[in-house]
């Protein structure tokens, strides 16, 4: 028999935002998970809900759907006033020994994108990664990146992350 699994976390200082995590296994292949923001008590709280399948030895599919800020009658944030809005997304994930990816369509009432990452690892302390987006808010971007672990407990690593909207950024970890 398979049991559910349900977490509650709150930060620590002001504001403090309950989160309700909960996670189902329907069966071996099988999940939902669910989680809640409970930023205050002016509406219903925002929800994920993520449903996902293993499609093959290695691969998990997954469909999540957001609701974004909502109202229940008068209870909640009129749709001028809203900051989030719902969106549905589809993706495949992967992670085996020496490679993972992640390919994700997302289409929502203010944002939709479509999202490519490839990670390879090169040995046991080196990681490169490439990743894409293309969407609606912030055009397209490309980024290629990589880390090696020096000592135990010390990681190096360089990204270079180039956007129409956002210009040429480089991160030194």
């Amino acid at each position: 028999m398979l049991v559910p699994l349900l977490q509650v976390g709150s930060s620590l200082l002001n504001p403090r935002v309950p989160v309700f995590k909960g996670t189902y296994s329907i069966d071996p292949l099988t999940f939902i998970t669910g989680q809640a923001h409970v930023a205050d008590f002016k509406g219903p709280a925002p929800l994920v809900m993520t449903f996902g399948r293993r499609v093959t030895k290695g691969a998990t599919g997954y469909m999540t759907f957001r609701t974004g800020e909502w109202a229940i009658g008068s209870w909640g944030p009129i749709f001028e006033r809203r900051r989030e809005f719902s969106s549905l997304a589809l993706g495949v994930t992967s992670q085996e020994k020496n490679r993972a990816y992640q390919v994700e369509v997302q289409t929502g009432i203010m944002q939709s994108h479509i999202s490519v990452d490839h990670t390879w690892t090169l040995d046991s302390s080196t990681k490169v990664r490439i990743g894409g987006n293309m969407s609606t808010t912030a055009g397209i971007n490309a980024s290629i990146g990589g880390d090696r672990k020096v000592t135990q407990h010390t990681k190096v690593g360089l990204a270079v992350e180039a956007g129409l909207s956002g210009g040429v950024v480089f991160t030194f970890k």
